[in-house]
């Protein structure tokens, strides 16, 4: 017999987590979050990139078309080859991570009304009544991560498990066999405290070998109070790996804490204080790691000289606003090579072509390979990031004369502006503003540079 709680909103804070997902279609008006996991040259000039769209709440773009996004290199037009789900033909791996610790048996919040599907009846509870069993927040967080298991390919996408309470006494490395990992979560019990921290390092290590989509989606209900990990280690080995880790905060959870390891590994939080809300949170949260797009490009770009590189994803439609779509990357030193030898190749044939002007073609071929690089607007660094508000910049002003730094909400709302009157380092105070995301750039005359994404706890 299903049982599924009701909220009273008399008698219980709001939910904070709701069910809501984009159906794919990117409209004019619209705020898109652009979040480029790896650039990789397969056979240059053709370039592959690995990313995700989402709306500013962070709920995926589903559907997209090759015709609907551009690719720029340093603002040139680059021609998009194909675009594709990733995980049509690549693996994804994902560590889960599950608290059993005493809190997990429940409390009153969890008892005081529930709908009976099958009589189509309110229960509610009082001083001297009783009701039927009723699962408990550990009972609906292991149905939640069954159904969720449910949704992935067996054979090509492999899930971990780690289970903790004072201690990670349950930890199976991601596999295929998925009867395994239902027959663990039936086993456990809600008792003893919260080791979180470590089971969350332990989930993320395992895998930092593996090839595909990386994911560790990791649920608590309190404080952590038995970790020899610290949460800054988390974060650490998360970033250094690139793994994303999306939290999942339930009842008396450390939300500021959640929020920031989610942030800093560009991952997700999600909370309820409602354990009959995780089956949405967790499909969700399917519904993420399978967002991810595979794109390949060619690059117009053959100098060896820019290694460095900036790729920036837009959408076609000038109206749309896009956060977090640029990425600079570097080019393998094979590619770079390549480069090389073949600006050679094509010097020696200038120069033994045409033995007549060998001088001049010497001379416009030396400076168009060795020219300076102009400089150009931009946000060099940005540190400490995430921080409290008090942050260092390395600005490159390029040409421009009179700039400003604009720092916008994650909503595109203009929350600070400052002018700047001088290139190199300097340093800033926004320290008045709520915590929260926020995207930092800076404005010319002409031109406007590239974002940066700044996270304040």
């Amino acid at each position: 017999m299903k049982r599924i709680l009701f909220f009273i909103t008399t008698l219980l804070p709001l939910v904070t987590f709701s069910q809501i997902t984009a159906n794919g279609q990117v409209s004019a008006g619209d705020s898109v979050q652009i979040n480029i996991s790896s650039v990789t040259p397969i056979e240059f000039p053709i370039i592959e990139v690995l990313f995700r769209a989402e709306n500013l709440k962070k709920y995926p773009y589903w559907g997209l078309e090759k015709t609907d996004i551009k690719v720029l290199e340093k603002n040139v037009n680059c021609e998009v080859i194909s675009l594709r789900h990733f995980s049509e033909r690549e693996p994804i791996n994902i560590s889960i991570v599950i608290d059993h610790s005493g809190s997990m048996f429940g409390s009153f919040i969890d008892y005081l009304t529930y709908y009976d599907n099958d009589t189509n009846k309110v229960f509610e509870a009082n001083m001297n009544g009783t009701l039927p069993p009723l699962a408990s927040p550990l009972n609906n967080a292991v149905l939640a991560v069954k159904g969720f298991l449910e949704n992935f390919e067996n054979g090509k996408d492999k899930v971990g498990l780690y289970a903790f309470n004072d201690k990670v006494d349950v930890h199976i490395s991601p596999t295929y066999d998925i009867n395994n990992l239902n027959t663990s979560l039936d086993s456990l019990e809600p008792t003893g405290s919260t080791a979180f921290f470590d089971a969350v390092y332990m989930a993320t290590e395992s895998l930092i070998e593996l090839k595909g989509i990386n994911v560790v989606i990791a649920l608590t209900d309190g404080q952590d109070n038995s970790s020899k990990k610290h949460s800054s280690e988390v974060i650490s080995l998360a970033k250094e790996n690139d793994i994303p880790i999306y939290c999942i905060g339930l009842g008396d959870a450390m939300p500021d804490t959640l929020q920031i390891l989610a942030d800093s590994t560009n991952g997700y939080y999600a909370y309820t204080n409602k354990s009959s809300a995780l089956d949405s949170i967790y499909m969700l949260l399917n519904r993420k790691i399978l967002a991810y797009y595979l794109m390949t490009y060619t690059s117009p770009n053959w100098s060896s000289l820019d290694a460095d590189r900036e790729l920036s994803i837009q959408f076609n439609q000038n109206d749309i606003y896009t956060v977090d779509n640029t990425l600079e990357f570097r080019l393998p030193e094979k590619v770079i090579t390549y480069l090389q030898e073949k600006e050679q190749i094509e010097f020696q044939y200038l120069i033994g072509g045409i033995a007549g002007g060998s001088v001049l073609i010497l001379g416009l071929t030396f400076f168009l390979i060795y020219r300076k690089r102009e400089k150009k607007l931009a946000i060099k660094k940005l540190y400490p990031n995430p921080g409290n508000g008090n942050c260092s910049l390395e600005i490159e002003l390029g040409s421009n004369n009179d700039v400003d730094l604009i720092i916008n909400d994650f909503q595109g709302k203009e929350v600070y502006q400052e002018k700047i009157t001088n290139g190199g380092y300097m340093k800033i105070n926004f320290s008045h503003l709520i915590k929260g995301n926020y995207i930092l750039f800076l404005q010319g005359e002409n031109e406007k540079s590239e974002t940066k994404k700044y996270i304040k706890f």
